[in-house]
């Protein structure tokens, strides 16, 4: 008797197990957790390569030197890489919704106060404050995904986040080059700015809110 029962009661729960309201729940945690960061990295590293597009505009208009043209692509990215163990720290303490929102936020103020400064210590203020917001993404991106997935499962769901920047990567220059060929490039990358910063509401609302470091405390 005991031996006919068991395979009938674990049949039950798992047939149980599978349709609880926590698994769809985490389901679409785990739809939101990835739709945010590969928003989220696309529109950042998409930002970080508008740069490149901009420096010879910068060049010519300000009349830089190679060097300082140089120079500000340096302060973006010198801020992005130095702030990004800071940033996830602050996704610990505040929720990685807030500072990625804030970060999407400060790098799309980036281009709009480009768009409408003179100068090459204008540029390097506005450069600086965007790779400070740019240094939140990587970090707070990744773990969204490190959290919202597991096994095996989250190394599809890493390269499907990876892929959103090379993605961002084609796309926003793209547009910014199609743009400049209709509109000059100050109210151009005055545009793409303002999308940033709409952009920042949207992954505020649609973060998921995960307890960064709560699981590690349990563990201990």
């Amino acid at each position: 008797h005991g031996s006919g029962r068991g395979p009938i009661n674990g049949a039950n729960l798992t047939v149980t197990a599978a349709a609880t309201p926590e698994t769809v729940a985490d389901k679409r945690q785990e739809r939101r957790a990835l739709a945010v960061a590969g928003g989220a990295h696309a529109l950042h590293d998409g930002f970080t390569d508008l740069i490149w597009i901009a420096l010879p505009i910068w060049q010519a208009e300000f009349g830089l030197s190679y060097a300082a043209a140089g120079a500000l692509r340096t302060v973006f990215a010198g801020a992005m890489a130095s702030l990004q163990i800071p940033s996830s720290m602050l996704a610990e303490r505040f929720g990685p919704g807030v500072v990625l929102a804030i970060g999407t936020a400060l790098a799309g103020l980036c281009y709009c106060l480009a768009s409408i400064g003179h100068g090459f210590w204008w540029l390097v203020a506005a450069l600086l404050l965007g790779g400070i917001g740019a240094a939140t993404q990587h970090p707070i991106g990744s773990a969204l995904v490190a959290h919202a997935f597991a096994g095996t499962r989250s190394l599809k769901a890493l390269g499907a986040y990876n892929f959103s920047g090379d993605l961002g990567k084609v796309l926003l220059p793209a547009t910014a080059s199609a743009l400049i060929l209709v509109m000059p490039w100050r109210p151009a990358y005055g545009l793409l700015g303002l999308i940033g910063i709409a952009a920042a509401a949207v992954i505020y609302l649609l973060t998921p809110r995960f307890a960064f470091g709560a699981e590690h405390a349990e563990t201990k």
